[in-house]
């Protein structure tokens, strides 16, 4: 097998890794939630000596946890929080931004420049 092809199965290989993580993440997570749920009643039960549906109140965040999350998606897609804080990373936190930008951007302009 030559390099092209072992480099291309291994982004291949890399993408669906990334994918099915991402997704299995999601699933996860949930279980997290219900953990903290469990341990959060849990903790009030020992401190305040009152019990919770343990059953109702995991479901409900088992169920809310996502529902903000994807609302918080959405208003960010709507927005664009997650564009603002990239480009301050990218422009406050990195010290090349400047360099690396204006030497793209002169790339680009002679790549237009070649094409007119």
């Amino acid at each position: 097998m030559n390099k092209q092809k072992v480099a291309i199965r291994l982004a291949q290989f890399l993408l669906r890794y990334g994918r099915g993580n991402e997704l299995s993440g999601f699933i996860t997570a949930r279980f997290n939630d219900a953990v903290m749920a469990g341990l959060a009643i849990d903790l009030i039960n020992r401190i305040f000596g009152f019990e919770l549906n343990l059953i109702m109140i995991t479901a409900l965040i088992v169920i809310f946890v996502p529902f903000v999350s994807y609302t918080l998606g959405y208003l960010d897609e709507k927005f664009g929080f997650w564009r603002v804080q990239n480009n301050y990373s990218s422009q406050h936190l990195n010290p090349y931004f400047e360099d690396k930008f204006k030497e793209l951007n002169d790339k680009l302009n002679e790549i237009a420049k070649t094409k007119n």
